[in-house]
Formats: structure tokens, sequence, C-alpha cells
């Protein structure tokens, strides 16, 4: 998973209020600043393939 902050594109690393659970990513405890575009990043030996949210 990673997070748009800016211009910026920062991996999501589990913390006390975000785990990455498999292909999950989840956050507790939403605030404004978890605003953003977020996108998953999947890759197996068939290739490479992405979705914002």
């Amino acid at each position: 998973w990673y997070a748009q902050t800016g211009m910026e594109q920062m991996p999501v690393l589990s913390g006390p209020r975000t785990r990455l659970l498999g292909p999950v990513l989840a956050i507790e405890a939403v605030t404004l600043s978890d605003s953003g575009v977020y996108q998953c990043l999947a890759s197996n030996l068939g290739g490479e393939t992405s979705a914002e949210l």
C-alpha cells in the first residue's frame, strides 16, 4: 500500500492506527489527516497491477 502525500508517494507502514492484513489496509480512528489517495500494488509471476482508492 502507498499513500499520496502532496507530490510524493510514500509506503504505508503498520503502526498504532494502521494495520496491513494481507491485501487489506485497515486504518482505525480515521482523522482528516488520513484523507487522500491510497494505492494498492500487487505483483506475481504473471505481472503487476495497481488500484487507486
